[in-house]
């Protein structure tokens, strides 16, 4: 390890598109620039391309930080991120920490109805974990952490080799599960108050691409890293038809047993936000989005398991790695 390696902490790495495309500056620069610690301590990794996995693997092998820390380019962490972040790995049993991705504020009608969706139970299930803060410190699990707010020791992420460039989404997931059996004395921590914050999607359009993006990656994770949790998520692809049967077969049991409770779930979502934000306008647009969320997702598992396993990683685009200086 380099001199240079052990005098830097933390290599803050961000993929993001060509300058052609998007420009200089990702989004989240402005708030990473104003993280509250000594800037010799930390480095910027702008890593441009057009497949995240290649992006990130590349960055980290060329990082100087003894800390890999994975932003979005629109992420937007709390200005003591560092600070909060750095007693956890006092301890070399700590291989990583990850914290929630809660929404930027905003007025706009679209990105709060995203947020409301994202941010409920009846949604995304355990999964909210993710987008809100919730609970105390712990050992984290998959439904708790989520890439764009995840930190982990460089000499970890790469014995593992990185995120799987043939994946992408669902690549944090495979890589999570990768992290639990092959670093099995190592914890990955989840801390609720270890806050990045993103803008949420702003049509709905944008929203349900990413959800049906959600399922295909669900599909090709179990076809590229067959496993049991893979497998079980997965299953939810047969839901159509398992709704079908019982309608063909017992009408009564499909509606009392199915489409009844599935109602009172959205309503309990429903009288929840509506207690907690106050807002009717949103309120009564929740349960028609959450149906569309969960229809798309099960469609891209469908698409995932019938789709080719190739993607733009293997199409050789160049990646460019840039050091910003704050």
């Amino acid at each position: 390890m380099s001199k240079t390696r052990h005098n830097i902490k933390y290599s803050i790495i961000i993929p993001e598109w060509p300058k052609e495309i998007i420009g200089n500056r990702p989004f989240g620069i402005d708030h990473i620039e104003q993280l509250d610690y000594p800037k010799e301590q930390f480095e910027i990794i702008i890593s441009r391309g057009y497949q995240v996995c290649r992006q990130r693997n590349l960055a980290a092998k060329q990082a100087n930080g003894e800390i890999l820390v994975f932003f979005d380019n629109d992420s937007c962490p709390e200005s003591d991120y560092l600070k909060q972040l750095e007693p956890h790995f006092n301890t070399s049993e700590i291989t990583a920490v990850g914290g929630p991705n809660p929404a930027l504020k905003t007025n706009k009608f679209i990105p709060n109805l995203v947020d409301a969706v994202l941010t409920s139970r009846v949604a995304v299930l355990s999964k909210v974990n993710r987008y809100k803060p919730i609970g105390h410190l712990r050992v984290g699990k998959d439904s708790d952490l989520i890439f764009c707010n995840f930190s982990m020791r460089r000499e970890d992420y790469l014995e593992l080799d990185g995120l799987h460039e043939a994946l992408s989404p669902n690549e944090e997931n495979e890589f999570f599960e990768r992290i639990a059996k092959n670093l099995p004395d190592k914890k990955v921590l989840y801390d609720p108050n270890l806050i990045a914050y993103e803008p949420r999607s702003t049509t709905l359009k944008a929203f349900f691409k990413k959800m049906l993006g959600y399922g295909i990656g669900r599909a090709r994770q179990f076809k590229i890293s067959p496993s049991f949790w893979s497998a079980i998520h997965l299953s939810g692809c047969l839901i159509p038809f398992v709704l079908v049967a019982i309608g063909l077969a017992r009408k009564g049991v499909y509606l009392k047993g199915i489409i009844i409770p599935y109602i009172m779930c959205l309503l309990c979502s429903m009288t929840h936000y509506l207690m907690t934000k106050k807002r009717w306008g949103i309120t009564l647009f929740i349960p028609i989005t959450i149906l569309s969320t969960h229809l798309a997702y099960i469609f891209g598992m469908w698409i995932g398991i019938f789709s080719s396993k190739k993607t733009k990683a293997d199409q050789g685009y160049p990646v460019k790695i840039e050091r910003f200086k704050p």
